[in-house]
């Protein structure tokens, strides 16, 4: 689970995105579902902005007062129907509201009323489709392929990276391989690090299933393997770059 704010943080430094709801559109690619409390007026207009962008309405669920399952007005008319004619739960209705509270979520509530959306929202995961076949003309596929890519060559240049896509039959303009990996940064798909004054990609994650041309399953794992070793002897600034960055890491994770 990854919060918005966390993944939108620093998107108007790097200039990557006009605004943010084209940056949300290209989260949402990625996402399985987008959880929207609608307890405030800014993410009330949040979810109108959701239910009017095809890609990320059918991702959206929302939480919000009981008072608009039945008052008249643009929000229960508008962007909650939208949600309500989609196939399975996208709304669902609390008493988020009281005389006692002000009109925002408390984590007591949350523990004592949410089970049920927990365990909605367990069964909704469960119940996703998990594998595709990979469509070098879409998004999510491109950004996914260039995690692992990362993963499977260890340390890769952004240019590596796109001629790499390239052998996949993947097209992106140079602003487009920007935005994807912002979003994989972001959503820690993928790293990005320095070593001899050349920026570097790397990755943990893989999520590729690869085939042979005889239809036959390629080890990934023994294909890393290989490509290390080859790395190791043909390209030493790259190894050294993956190493450094994994001394890196490592030192980061045990520091108190």
């Amino acid at each position: 689970m990854i919060l918005a704010e966390d993944a939108t943080e620093g998107y108007h430094d790097e200039g990557k995105f006009p605004n943010l709801l084209i940056l949300e559109e290209a989260l949402a690619r990625l996402a399985s579902t987008i959880l929207v409390f609608a307890e405030s007026p800014g993410s009330i207009g949040e979810l109108g902005a959701f239910a009017a962008v095809d890609i990320i309405r059918d991702k959206t669920v929302a939480v919000i007062d009981r008072h608009h399952e039945v008052r008249p007005s643009f929000i229960k008319d508008g962007p909650l129907a939208s949600l309500r004619a989609l196939t399975g739960e996208h709304v669902y209705y609390y008493d988020l509201l009281n005389d006692e509270e002000p009109p925002h979520l408390m984590l007591a509530y949350l523990n004592d009323h949410f089970s049920d959306l927990a365990e909605a929202l367990k069964h909704r995961e469960a119940s996703l489709d998990k594998t595709q076949i990979f469509d070098p003309k879409q998004p999510k596929h491109i950004m996914l392929l260039l995690s692992d890519l990362a993963h499977l060559f260890r340390a890769v240049t952004k240019t590596e990276l796109e001629n790499l896509c390239g052998h996949f039959g993947c097209e992106f303009t140079a602003h487009q391989i920007d935005q994807y990996l912002f979003v994989l940064r972001k959503l820690s798909l993928i790293q990005y690090f320095e070593y001899g004054g050349t920026p570097w990609y790397t990755s943990d994650r893989d999520f590729m299933e690869y085939v042979g041309s005889n239809d036959k399953s390629i080890d990934a794992t023994r294909m890393g393997v290989r490509i290390s070793r080859y790395l190791a002897g043909a390209d030493s600034k790259k190894a050294k770059a993956f190493r450094s960055h994994q001394r890196t890491s490592i030192s980061s994770r045990v520091k108190v």
